[in-house]
């Protein structure tokens, strides 16, 4: 809350009578006590399309109620790769964007955040509170990021090993593991490899035959790193894979 004093001056007079008084009106000018909770909020690194939720409270410490409105063109601005236009779906998300606050209380906003880029973002949010002269600004920050992953197979030829990148769901990928004799176990190495800032996590579901196991079964691989998983198939009878 701030507080100026202000001053005015006035002449009261009667030419008839020739009388002239100065006054001096003298008073503070307060500023309404509108505020949010907080000034600043940081999603940190959110993967791309999903959704992160917080909340902030808009507190009204007066005895009257004031209207807000949040001003969308300072957070639903063009982003790298809309053109003089604003996104279809904007990175942040505010309900309500306008309301009124009673005498005393405070109203709940939830703040959604949803990158749809892999790209830092931070917005100086402004609420426009109906007689107050200043606006509000709410910091937000966040950071969209994606999973670059690679999986290659390896499989053996002659004079060596070919390697083999694996599409990427939904496509599908085929392993030829040729004749097995029975008794016999054939080993295939499978790697994933790290190219992005975050480490992901990855889990297997090498399907209902026993014979088909997959070491490590799951495993987090860090940023810039590479991990190889075994796939075996240990035959011990007449059986096919298809």
């Amino acid at each position: 809350t701030t507080e100026d004093l202000a001053e005015s001056f006035f002449d009261f007079t009667i030419e008839t009578r020739g009388i002239k008084v100065p006054f001096c009106l003298v008073g503070n000018v307060v500023e309404p006590s509108v505020a949010f909770d907080v000034s600043t909020i940081n999603f940190g690194k959110t993967l791309v399309g999903s959704k992160v939720v917080e909340t902030v409270y808009l507190h009204n410490n007066e005895h009257i109620p004031f209207g807000f409105t949040l001003d969308k063109s300072t957070y639903e601005i063009p982003l790298p790769g809309f053109v003089g236009e604003r996104p279809k779906r904007p990175a942040l998300r505010f309900e309500p964007d306008t309301g009124v606050i009673a005498p005393h209380t405070s109203v709940p906003v939830s703040i959604t955040f949803q990158p749809g880029l892999e790209k830092a973002l931070n917005f100086n949010v402004a609420a426009v509170v109906h007689k107050k002269p200043t606006r509000l600004t709410l910091n937000v920050k966040g950071e969209g990021y994606a999973i670059h992953e690679i999986v290659e197979l390896d499989v053996p030829a002659v004079g060596g090993v070919n390697t083999t990148t694996l599409a990427p769901a939904p496509g599908k990928n085929a392993l030829d593991l040729g004749q097995v004799l029975v008794n016999e176990r054939v080993l295939r190495e499978i790697t994933f490899v790290n190219r992005g800032e975050i480490s992901y996590d990855f889990a297997w579901d090498a399907g209902p035959n026993p014979r088909v196991t997959i070491t490590p079964p799951t495993a987090t691989v860090g940023k810039g790193e590479r991990l190889t998983c075994q796939l075996e198939y240990a035959s011990n009878g007449v059986a096919s894979l298809v």
